[in-house]
C-alpha cells in the first residue's frame, strides 16, 4: 500500500510538471499628441493728454488736447508636446535547454525506431502468409 501511494505521488508530480504557460511581456508603443494654441492679445493705450509741453534745443513747444498712442499686439502662443507610451504584451519564446535539446533529439530517433520495428514485423507477418 505504501509503495501504491509512493507511486501515485510520484505519477502525480511527472504529470504535474509540465511546459510552461505562455508569457507575456510588454513592448512600448509611443502616441505623440501635440497642440498649438494660438492666441491674439491686444495691450492698447489711448491717453488723452490736455497739455503736452516739450523742449527742442531752445524752442519749448506746447500742444494742447493730444492723444497719445500706444497699440501693441501681443502673440501668445503655446506649443505642447504629449508622449503616451502604451505597452503591448506578446508571447515570448524560451530557449530550450540542454536537456530538453537533448529529448527532443532522442525523441526523433526514437519515433523512426518504432517506425522501422513496425515495419520488420509487418514485412515478417506478410513473410510468413505467403509461405503457408
Amino acid at each position: 500500500m505504501k509503495q501504491l501511494i509512493i507511486i501515485i505521488f510520484v505519477m502525480s508530480g511527472i504529470c504535474l510538471s509540465s511546459c510552461r504557460s505562455v508569457q507575456y511581456i510588454p513592448v512600448e508603443t509611443i502616441k505623440t499628441n501635440t497642440e498649438y494654441r494660438d492666441r491674439l492679445q491686444r495691450d492698447s493705450i489711448h491717453i488723452k493728454d490736455s497739455v503736452l509741453m516739450f523742449v527742442k534745443g531752445d524752442t519749448v513747444f506746447r500742444d494742447r488736447w493730444h492723444t497719445e498712442y500706444r497699440d501693441k499686439l501681443i502673440r501668445d502662443t503655446i506649443n505642447i508636446t504629449d508622449t503616451i507610451k502604451t505597452e503591448v504584451p506578446y508571447p515570448v519564446e524560451k530557449k530550450l535547454s540542454k536537456w530538453q535539446s537533448f529529448k527532443m533529439d532522442v525523441g526523433g530517433w526514437a519515433f523512426g525506431i518504432i517506425i522501422a520495428f513496425i515495419l520488420i514485423v509487418a514485412c515478417n507477418f506478410v513473410r510468413k502468409l505467403k509461405n503457408k
